[in-house]
């Protein structure tokens, strides 16, 4: 009788995760944040196509040479024509299930799936990504703080949103 106890309060507890890379605490409402100043940033998978894509989905498409962000039900341009890295440097897909950081069970398929209603991610904060960032990949993606911009790169030039 004590297992069935322990068992039903263990799978009723909500998890809520945050997570801090190079600091020790989280900036404002996220789930997943990075040490300011640091000079990378996260690079987004490299996809030659994405059945059924989430909205909120953001690539590096092969063929394109493009960062693409999947809204609204169409994918949308990112960044101009960039170059693609030589196969070596491309980086190694092992299988199809991905890490899942957040408080319910992720019905979005991605390598990396943050899943929360009340938290977001926060990119790198870069001091300059143009300057700080040496041979970065296609489709690094960071907080330029210089710019006060996400920075997005598509293998030859940066492009800033803000």
């Amino acid at each position: 009788m004590k297992k069935i106890a322990i068992i039903l309060l263990l799978t009723s507890i909500k998890i809520f995760s945050q997570v801090a890379i190079g600091k020790t605490s989280i900036d404002g409402a996220g789930i997943l944040d990075f040490k300011i100043g640091e000079s990378k940033g996260i690079i987004l998978p490299y996809t030659s196509s994405i059945s059924n894509p989430s909205n909120g989905t953001l690539t590096f498409d092969k063929s394109s040479k493009k960062v693409m962000y999947f809204g609204d039900g169409h994918w949308i341009n990112m960044t101009d024509e960039g170059i693609f890295p030589p196969s070596s440097n491309e980086p190694e897909q092992t299988n199809e299930s991905g890490f899942i950081i957040g408080t319910k069970p992720a019905t979005a398929i991605g390598v990396l799936v943050l899943e929360s209603n009340s938290r977001a991610l926060i990119l790198p904060k870069v001091n300059n990504a143009s300057v700080d960032m040496f041979n970065p990949s296609p489709g690094t993606i960071c907080y330029d703080l210089s710019t006060d911009s996400i920075a997005i790169f598509n293998g030859v030039v940066w492009s800033y949103w803000k």
